[in-house]
């Protein structure tokens, strides 16, 4: 949250406030999505390697 006093996001939040904007961020999916791109990425490593693979075949 923006702190305009100081013209820079609040870090003076309370225990229970970060608590609830974690939970929040959970519901939001936010974990949903980091294992999104972590599969996009392993995704990315196979392709990538089928691709290598097949360069070194046709030029074998």
């Amino acid at each position: 949250m923006w702190n305009e006093e100081l013209k820079t996001y609040r870090v003076d939040m309370d225990r229970t406030e970060r608590k609830q904007c974690k939970s929040k961020w959970f519901e939001d999916g936010g974990r949903d999505r980091i294992s999104k791109s972590v599969d996009k990425g392993l995704k990315w490593q196979e392709n990538a390697a089928e691709i290598l693979t097949a360069v070194a075949a046709l030029k074998n």
